[in-house]
């Protein structure tokens, strides 16, 4: 568990603190999709205090584009390891909800077979909370499984960075189905782009009880700095290559 810091690099005013308690909503424009009421707005939207967003931006476009020399090859040979792996796309792509709600397309390198959204329902959670996940589950691949050791599976969300849908560091965008079954102080996530790694992932990531990680969240959206950010890319190194709680 990380030690949350404090830290005043968006000097936020107690007024803003105040606003962060509890997430702010604001009345939704956006077409309600048939299963949801009148008088439900969804996806709400969520406004928190403002804060410097084009220096985190810089500095994620500043990381990745330092970075590409080494993922695209790293990239390549892993998307031929996984389609002689196994049948199937070496991509997968899921709709996500990302920031105020806005659905976007996210990418993984495939891990498990190109089922497994259909044999969902047959399994069992290992874990409390809306967001599924089984230790031993059966519809991962061999290349999979060394995939999620080192969470080279999260690699191609660099692209989602570059497009300005994701931040290397934020909340772990999550599917709408999970989302509605959140608390209303959750949907704080909601105000920030999801990132890529945050404080939940360098924090034991499926050992950390869902509440555990919830709180993570808040507190990196009421608190978030660039000097967390930095100190969370570094920690990310160190837990991918403990695979503490990766599978």
């Amino acid at each position: 568990m990380i030690d949350i810091p404090q830290p005043a690099c968006f000097h936020f005013t107690d007024s803003d603190r105040m606003k962060l308690k509890e997430p702010s909503f604001s009345t939704c424009t956006r077409q309600r999709p048939p299963s949801v009421t009148e008088t439900e707005c969804w996806p709400p939207r969520v406004d928190a205090a403002p804060r410097n967003w084009a220096l985190k931006r810089a500095m994620d476009l500043a990381l990745v584009g330092a970075s590409l020399p080494l993922w695209l090859p790293l990239g390549g040979v892993i998307a031929l390891w996984i389609r002689l792996d196994s049948h199937g796309p070496a991509l997968f792509r899921q709709r996500r909800l990302g920031q105020q709600g806005h659905a976007f397309t996210l990418f993984k390198f495939r891990s498990m077979n190109t089922n497994q959204e259909s044999d969902l329902g047959a399994l069992r959670n290992d874990r409390d909370g809306p967001a599924f996940k089984m230790k031993d589950d059966p519809r991962i691949t061999r290349a999979g499984r060394w995939l999620r050791r080192f969470s080279l599976d999260e690699l191609p969300q660099v692209l989602n960075v570059l497009r300005g849908e994701m931040s290397l560091i934020g909340p772990r965008p999550m599917l709408e189905k999970e989302l509605r079954r959140l608390e209303n102080h959750d949907l704080i996530r909601l105000a920030v782009k999801p990132g890529i790694s945050g404080p939940w992932q360098v924090s034991g990531r499926a050992l950390t009880p869902f509440a555990t990680w919830m709180k993570l969240d808040r507190e990196y959206v009421q608190h978030g700095c660039l000097a967390w950010d930095l100190r969370l890319v570094a920690e990310t190194l160190v837990a991918v290559l403990r695979g503490t709680g990766a599978y």
